[in-house]
Parts: C-alpha cells; structure tokens; sequence
C-alpha cells in the first residue's frame, strides 16, 4: 500500500489542505505538521458544550455563549477555529466536487480526536448532518457525509445513512443571525428509516455555529429514540470570550461571586 501511495505520489504530488504547498513524495498525509500544529486549537480551557476554547482563567467550563443555550446534544469537540486558512481549506471543500479529499482528510484528522477526547464513550454509530436533495444535487455531495464515512473507517463505526433526512429546503444559515438560525433550521429535519433506539450516536457535521442545526439533529434522533447525541465538527466559530479578547477589551466579570478578567 506504501509503494502504490508513493507511486501516487509521484504522479500526483500531495499538497496541504491548509496552505496549499507541495508536500515530500514520501508523505502520507495531505498536511503540513506545521500547519497542523499552528492551527489546532491548544487550550486547555475548552467549553464542555462547544468545543470553543475559554479565554477566562478559572471557573467552569462552559463559555458564557453556552451557559445561556439549551442544546438538545450531549457535547461538541472541534479541531480548529473557523478563521484564516481552516476556513479557507472548509470552503474549497465545500464548493469543489474535486475537493472532496479535503473532506475525507479533515475526517482523518477528526477520528484522531474523537478518539482522545471521547474515549469513554461506547458509540453504536455515526450519522451526519443531511443536505437537502436539491442543494446535494447542486453540489454533488455532502461533506458532512464524507467526513463522517472516513471517521466510521477508522474508528470501526457504522454510518447510519438513511438516520436523518433534510426534507425542508431552507435559506443558507450562514446569512442569518443566531435567532434566525434558530427559527430557520425548526422543523427541517426529520427522522429516517434507520433504527436509533437506545443507541449513543456520533453527530458529524463541517463547522458548529450556533449550534441551532446540531441542536435541531440531535432532538430528532432523540426523538426517534436514541439514548444520547454528542457531536464533533471539524471547526467552531469564534465565540464571545475570543472575540472581548481580540478587541482588546479587559472585562470585569463575576460568576458565583467570584469575580476575574479577561486578558
């Protein structure tokens, strides 16, 4: 397999999904280890519901954003920030039927970290967020489908494809604010003819958001009897602590009357 994928190589020289350069014959992934390294996200203060990193020095580990949400999944991890060249290697995904083995690498990338970071959860399977018929036609995939095939091949888990259907065309999300996301995404997913009863499912989706479409996902499995939803995507948006941060306000903030600042 070595030789076929240095044969390959040759050929078809691999180039990082990041910063688009050439990468050695002799390697087996499609990324820098420098960029990989500059880009993952590093903190060791994560939200517990989002994946976003906290930039307040102590306290619980939930992000004020999540402290006031009532999601309907149990948590979300995510490798990266959506910004500079994370975003942009997202949306040559997205919108390239070529691109499509960006999406399977960044699904290699994530089955590593759902590894470590749900290593003590027993998952009965994967599902991923659907695209709807017409928008899947347009584009010609789902990427959420074809991250989610390549984690369920790494890990050993099954993906249950027909668990969720899209069956209400809606405006992109990406145009609307939180509350629009909201009442938008309501309604516009429902349950398939997959059996999800009394099984802990994997929720795969490219970037959380608001988290109102993982949210909207998870309470129609649950609905149809699955015993808990956590999810992962490959990025999250920035949240409220970062963006106080890089404005470079200091805010004075008091939570069980404990009172800090950001930095």
């Amino acid at each position: 397999m070595k030789v076929l994928s240095f044969i390959s190589n040759i050929f078809c020289p691999p180039k990082c999904i990041f910063c688009e350069k050439l990468i050695g014959v002799n390697c087996q992934n499609n990324y820098c280890e420098k960029c990989l390294s500059e880009l993952i996200i590093k903190s060791e203060r994560i939200c517990q519901m989002c994946g976003r990193p906290i930039e307040v020095p102590r306290g619980e580990l939930i992000c004020f954003t999540c402290a006031n949400e009532r999601y309907n999944f149990s948590r979300n991890i995510a490798l990266f920030l959506y910004k500079g060249k994370v975003k942009d290697a997202i949306i040559n995904m997205k919108f390239s039927a070529n691109n499509q083995w960006i999406a399977y690498t960044f699904g290699e990338l994530l089955a590593d970290h759902i590894s470590k970071q749900y290593s003590d959860v027993g998952f009965d399977g994967i599902v991923y967020v659907p695209s709807s018929k017409k928008r899947q036609k347009k584009r010609g995939y789902n990427q959420a489908e074809i991250i989610a095939l390549a984690v369920g091949k790494i890990l050993g888990l099954p993906v249950l494809k027909d668990a969720l259907i899209k069956y209400k065309e809606t405006p992109k999300q990406s145009t609307l604010s939180s509350a629009e996301r909201r009442k938008n995404i309501n309604g516009s997913y429902k349950a398939g003819e997959t059996d999800v009863t009394d099984k802990v499912l994997l929720l795969i989706d490219d970037v959380l958001t608001t988290g109102s479409t993982m949210s909207e996902c998870a309470k129609m499995l649950t609905k149809a009897g699955a015993l808990l939803v956590y999810s992962a995507t490959i990025a999250v948006t920035e949240g409220w602590d970062t963006k106080c941060r890089l404005r470079g306000k200091r805010l004075k903030i008091t939570r069980r009357n404990s009172t800090y600042y950001t930095k």
